[in-house]
């Protein structure tokens, strides 16, 4: 973190903010490295540079502190583009082309973060919830009805052959000498 380049000096000559020395006995200030892409240095004399905290990025070298990754994304320490900053979970968007992460839209899912597209609630469940990070969050359909797959509201549960009832309410099993034979109220 230091250099002398003065021969019999008392004192060593601290290397510069936004830079590191990792060798002990440095002659001059060239032993000085800016620090890497994806770590700072916001003190002088450092032997090393820190990376940067989870949700940042330093996309230059030399930096004495890291860029927040923009609002709904996450990325790991030692980020050094702000492309690497992903849309979290519940959001989908590209940050490599300057996309903003949106909110998955009723009847979708995304768990896992990144680049990808919000996936549809499977068939027999619907989410009328925003930004949906998991499957679980979509809820089911009432006993003996199914939907669509991406429905949004309860009402899209329809009663199976068989049974009758209301859209989004209880199927009951058809009466003896009746039937149903498809989805739908009856």
């Amino acid at each position: 973190g230091s250099y002398s380049d003065a021969y019999g000096s008392t004192a060593c000559t601290l290397c510069p903010r936004t830079t590191y020395s990792p060798l002990p006995g440095a002659q001059s200030a060239a032993s000085c490295l800016a620090c890497p892409k994806g770590k700072f240095s916001n003190l002088t004399g450092q032997s090393q540079c820190t990376d940067c905290f989870n949700h940042s990025y330093a996309d230059r070298e030399g930096s004495a502190e890291c860029t927040a990754c923009p609002e709904n994304t996450i990325s790991a320490r030692g980020t050094s583009l702000r492309g690497h900053c992903l849309c979290k979970p519940g959001y989908t968007g590209n940050m490599f082309f300057d996309q903003n992460c949106s909110k998955c839209t009723a009847g979708l899912y995304k768990d896992t973060p990144g680049p990808s597209e919000c996936l549809p609630c499977p068939s027999a469940t619907y989410s009328p919830a925003i930004g949906n990070s998991d499957v679980t969050n979509c809820s089911l359909c009432p006993a003996n009805a199914t939907s669509s797959a991406g429905s949004t509201h309860l009402y899209a549960c329809q009663c199976l052959p068989g049974f009758t009832g209301q859209n989004g309410s209880t199927c009951e099993a058809c009466r003896a000498g009746t039937f149903q034979p498809e989805t739908g109220p009856a």
